[in-house]
């Protein structure tokens, strides 16, 4: 990313494979060594997907901005966790069950990985 300077592409790729990750324990039958790949995969897709929006919000901030920018983000993303939590239990009490919830959530991914590469297409972000 830093080499290109092209940060969307790898946010998109991360929130994809996250959703792969998922796919793999929630749509197919899953195993000890499945579990661990999709863990693996999953850590390092949301890994990308976080550092490749934070550059995002860096660069596109002026440096007199970037700290209550960063922090922000920061802060959402706390506020992200607990929404989350409260709205997959949600889900797994209307959806019946665990598995259901995190298929919806995989399918969700997709639909915001897609999402980002149409905006990025779109706006030509980098």
């Amino acid at each position: 990313a830093d080499k290109r300077e092209r940060r969307m592409p790898y946010l998109v790729a991360g929130l994809l494979g996250a959703a792969a990750s998922l796919s793999i324990v929630f749509f197919f039958k899953a195993t000890v060594p499945s579990y661990l790949v999709a863990s693996v995969a999953f850590g390092l897709s949301i890994g990308v997907v976080r550092v490749s929006q934070l550059v995002i919000l860096a660069e596109a901030s002026h440096p007199s901005n970037r700290a209550a920018i960063m922090g922000t983000n920061h802060a959402m993303e706390h506020v992200g966790y607990g929404v989350a939590a409260f709205l997959t239990g949600t889900l797994v009490a209307v959806l019946g069950g665990f598995e259901n919830a995190f298929r919806f959530l995989s399918i969700v991914l997709v639909i915001s990985g897609l999402a980002f590469l149409l905006y990025a297409r779109r706006a030509k972000v980098k």
